[in-house]
């Protein structure tokens, strides 16, 4: 039976901070992505012609033409690689032969996924968003003993989830001083048979654990299971990555890579314009001239047998490729110098020193 106090609107109500990140989020995740993601959120600047009736299409035609150098996917990465460089030790003490601990060292997330490479997911979703959040979950099975869980597979695991899908939260200090999460609700989403989108919203406080799923369609709501909890915490840990700007809101890695490669992106279709142009002479002529042009397209001036007009080409500058280019090039230069893989991804034309090397190093170390 449903608990006449939960509704649609308040299980997808959402925290004050999500509504001011939630726009940078997809923005950070589009641009790590890449690829489908990046040309659906349209980041090409368009020009005048393309904004309402057939340059819709030209803009069209322009996002499917345009690649992407995609320097935040790059930068996270080798970032990843350095920090996972060396596995991890850890100290299980007393827990090193546990058969739980030994199980979720090898599949943490009941998916096949072992601890290290989980871990390492959460930290390149920390570096897109800024943060991630590491809720440790069981099934809701009830057993009478430890030893029938162990034979019907039934262990604590890991999940992660993504700032977008978690919609509120509550991070204070409990009466020792400690910070710990005592609200947290989550929203999963998972297609059904008929296309419709069903949510499913998992609640944690530190009193009860419930569980609802909201149909797409007609909106109805339906209690999965609402249950105290066993253990008086909520098992959920908000995993920063560089630096905290609130309780549950982290600095992203990629905020400013994402504008300068989007700044790329928008040079590269210029120049991909540019080159078509240059190859392609732009054919200006009277709309009577028997007279065709090629990629560069034809202007077509107005009719007027008076003014004598003569057909003639346009012919592209080279000078405006070489300024995209050298443009293109000072803003790599900008992204290395920022997030300090200069030392790893940079080809040098200018010598330098062994100690500007070294100091390229630590920099990075420390980053």
């Amino acid at each position: 039976m449903n608990n006449p106090a939960i509704t649609p609107e308040t299980l997808l109500s959402k925290h004050n901070l999500y509504n001011v990140f939630s726009d940078e989020w997809d923005y950070f995740r589009q641009s790590y992505q890449g690829g489908k993601a990046y040309r659906d959120a349209s980041l090409l600047y368009p020009y005048r012609f393309e904004k309402e009736g057939t340059g819709e299409a030209l803009l069209l035609e322009r996002l499917r033409q345009t690649p992407l150098d995609n320097h935040c996917e790059s930068a996270l990465h080798t970032y990843s690689s350095f920090l996972w460089k060396k596995k991890p030790q850890r100290d299980l003490a007393e827990l090193q032969d546990d058969p739980e601990i030994l199980a979720l060292l090898k599949d943490a997330d009941l998916e096949g996924t072992p601890l290290n490479e989980f871990m390492r997911t959460v930290q390149i979703q920390a570096g897109i968003y800024g943060h991630a959040w590491i809720v440790i979950d069981k099934a809701p099975h009830q057993y009478n003993t430890l030893a029938e869980e162990r034979h019907n597979g039934i262990r604590p695991y890991l999940v992660h989830y993504a700032p977008p899908n978690v919609y509120d939260w509550t991070i204070e200090r409990n009466s020792s001083g400690a910070v710990e999460t005592t609200y947290l609700k989550v929203v999963e989403e998972e297609r059904s048979r008929n296309g419709e989108v069903n949510k499913i919203v998992r609640i944690w406080t530190k009193e009860s654990m419930q569980a609802y799923r909201i149909q797409g369609g007609s909106n109805t709501l339906e209690t999965l299971h609402n249950t105290p909890n066993p253990i008086g915490i909520i098992p959920a840990i908000c995993h920063y990555g560089r630096s905290r700007l609130h309780r549950g809101i982290g600095s992203s890695e990629i905020k400013d890579v994402a504008k300068l490669q989007q700044s790329i992106y928008n040079d590269l279709s210029e120049l991909a314009q540019t080159i078509r142009n240059t190859n392609h002479s732009t054919l200006v002529k009277n709309p009577d001239d028997d007279a065709s042009g090629g990629a560069g397209g034809v202007v077509i001036m107005s009719e007027n047998t008076e003014s004598g007009k003569k057909p003639y080409l346009l012919q592209p500058m080279l000078f405006q490729m070489e300024g995209l280019i050298k443009a293109i090039e000072k803003k790599e230069a900008m992204i290395n110098r920022m997030t300090h893989l200069a030392p790893v991804r940079s080809v040098r034309t200018q010598p330098q020193s062994g100690e500007a090397i070294k100091t390229e190093f630590q920099l990075l170390n420390a980053l």
